[in-house]
């Protein structure tokens, strides 16, 4: 055999050795490239927990530090706890809760105080009465008994808590139309219950 055919058949066996072990690679990598695969998701899942539990633990250790915080400085200067201004409350987009400061308005207490004189001690006068406490809601389907949530200005009751009749004071808020379509909601309630109610309106005086 020539030196140059032993040249030809030396760099067709490289060429075949290559072409063979490059098919392997490539079939070593498609076998494996589940595991792979799996492995990195595994890993994922894992840091995703800590990093989650490590924030958990952070929040929870700022909490409880505002928390005692908070506590200890009501508790020292002997005011209420959360008595943050509302303004700033409000500026952080949060929400507060404050405590009114009577359960009727000057107004109101002027027609209690005239129902009250007027009937005497026979009966029992109730400022804001819910609808909820005096209806009950009867229906064939389940139903949602949201129009029941509204408060009526004045109750008057026997001395057994039995109702007797309904007051309603009005004043100029009540002519627009959303109070206006409470208030029919809230006249065929009485009707359809057979509870009297009474309507007073401020403009013309107690």
């Amino acid at each position: 055999m020539s030196r140059y055919r032993r040249y030809r058949r030396y760099r067709g066996y490289r060429r075949y050795k290559r072409a063979d072990k490059g098919l392997a690679e490539v079939l070593f990598a498609i076998l494996f490239l589940p595991v792979y695969l799996i492995i990195w998701i595994i890993k994922g899942i894992e840091l995703l927990l800590s990093i989650k539990k490590s924030n958990g633990k952070k929040h929870k250790k700022n909490s409880q530090s505002t928390v005692n915080n908070t506590y200890s400085s009501a508790h020292s200067t002997g005011s209420r706890l959360y008595d943050e201004p509302r303004e700033e409350i409000q500026t952080r987009g949060e929400t507060s809760y404050v405590a009114k400061d009577s359960l009727m308005t000057e107004c109101e207490k002027k027609f209690f105080n005239v129902i009250k004189g007027l009937v005497g001690d026979n009966y029992i006068i109730q400022p804001q009465v819910n609808l909820a406490s005096v209806v009950d809601k009867e229906s064939a389907r389940k139903q949602y008994r949201n129009e029941l949530f509204r408060n009526i200005d004045i109750g008057i009751f026997d001395l057994n808590y039995k109702l007797i009749v309904l007051v309603e004071i009005n004043d100029p808020s009540h002519e627009t139309y959303q109070r206006k379509k409470r208030d029919a909601k809230v006249a065929e309630i009485c009707k359809s219950s057979n509870i009297p109610l009474i309507t007073f309106w401020t403009k013309f005086g107690i």
